[in-house]
């Protein structure tokens, strides 16, 4: 059940993820930062391999839940991925899945003696740019921008966007609008019906939450790469609760000497 859960959330935040793409149309004042955060998404697409990092928390009246993941890829030369990612639930479940030339993987750890071997997935699931989606590109227009700020470190320059109200309405009308054609695509399907059960829940979540405060952060490193992506969010419910949310990504190293060991061997 957690993992069902914990894909309906991630599902939500690839949704995100997709809308970020969508490039800019930003006012003189802060199209030449964000020209130079897309240069460096930009740029990340000519890394040949990286190991990443991901991770996702919830906060609420002092209560956290915290999921994280680690991850490789190394870049084909037909300019696909072979990507391998574990998703970390608590201290003992964990899910991995990895791609390579086009076959999707999947192992099951949920606790002590008892680890599935991997099994190969009847079609492609997600992909590298799902996962990475925010380190890849970003989806800003002059509406949602109220402030940009830029502070630099010998090795990296921060760039920190806070966002007007019109921001999460326009996220919240296209995440609703995405997932409610994967609904009707996963009815189509005949997906399992807790899952169609659980994304109708989570459906009806988002229609009833609000999105009070978005903080959009972006590192680059000295070679120009976009190193690192953090959203935060304060959201409230129609029940009155408020709760804190804190996605990122980040790559914490790239084009590497030795590419022997980032992915795993899968036994045919």
């Amino acid at each position: 059940m957690r993992i069902i859960n914990r894909n309906l959330f991630k599902t939500v935040l690839i949704v995100f993820g997709i809308i970020f793409l969508a490039g800019c149309s930003l006012s003189d004042s802060s199209s030449n930062k964000i020209e130079i955060i897309e240069n460096a998404a930009t740029k990340n697409t000519e890394l040949n391999s990286a190991r990443f990092e991901t991770s996702l928390s919830r906060e609420h009246m002092g209560d956290q839940y915290t999921e994280t993941s680690e991850g490789t890829f190394i870049k084909l030369a037909d300019g696909t991925y072979n990507w391998y990612e574990k998703n970390f639930f608590n201290d003992e479940q964990s899910v991995e899945m990895t791609q390579l030339d086009g076959k999707e993987y999947v192992k099951v750890n949920n606790g002590e003696n008892s680890e599935s071997p991997w099994g190969e997935s009847e079609t492609l699931q997600t992909s590298l740019s799902d996962v990475l989606r925010s380190l890849f590109g970003i989806n800003l227009v002059e509406a949602d921008i109220d402030e940009v700020s830029v502070h630099t470190e010998t090795d990296k320059t921060r760039y920190t966007i806070t966002t007007t109200t019109n921001y999460p309405e326009r996220i919240k009308s296209e995440t609703l609008q995405a997932l409610q054609k994967r609904l009707e695509e996963l009815k189509q399907e005949n997906t399992q019906k807790e899952f169609i059960q659980g994304m109708e829940a989570q459906i009806q979540l988002i229609e009833e939450t609000q999105y009070l405060e978005n903080i959009l952060t972006y590192e680059i490193d000295k070679e120009g790469y976009l190193t690192d992506f953090t959203y935060k969010a304060t959201v409230s419910q129609k029940n009155g609760a408020y709760f804190n949310f804190i996605t990122s990504m980040s790559l914490t190293e790239y084009n590497l000497s030795d590419t022997s060991h980032l992915l795993p061997s899968i036994d045919d």
